[in-house]
């Protein structure tokens, strides 16, 4: 994973004071969830070249990052998208443990 992207993810979900492996196990989980939201997101704004493109990436188990290069690349709003969708799983997710804590 692109360290930048790690450290946002630290940061942005208070991960710092966790060991090592814990942080490492709930940043892989976090960063899947986000891929998931941001490429439901982002598909349907391909063309049918882009679209077929993007399905043999998810086909062939392309890395994350060379999936997340590719609509970066062929959706305009693909940054747009993916800081909508981080905050909108960080809000949702400090919003279950709000809860959580308030029992």
């Amino acid at each position: 994973m692109d360290p930048k992207l790690r450290s946002i993810i630290v940061d942005s979900y208070n991960l710092g004071s966790l060991p090592e492996d814990e942080q490492t196990d709930l940043i892989g989980k976090i960063n899947d969830l986000l891929f998931q939201s941001v490429v439901i997101r982002a598909m349907p704004l391909l063309d049918k070249k882009g679209l077929a493109e993007m399905e043999k990436m998810l086909d062939a188990d392309a890395p994350t990052e060379d999936l997340f290069g590719y609509l970066q690349r062929n959706v305009p709003t693909f940054t747009d998208i993916l800081h909508e969708e981080g905050e909108s799983f960080r809000n949702e997710a400090f919003e279950i443990m709000n809860k959580i804590v308030g029992e």
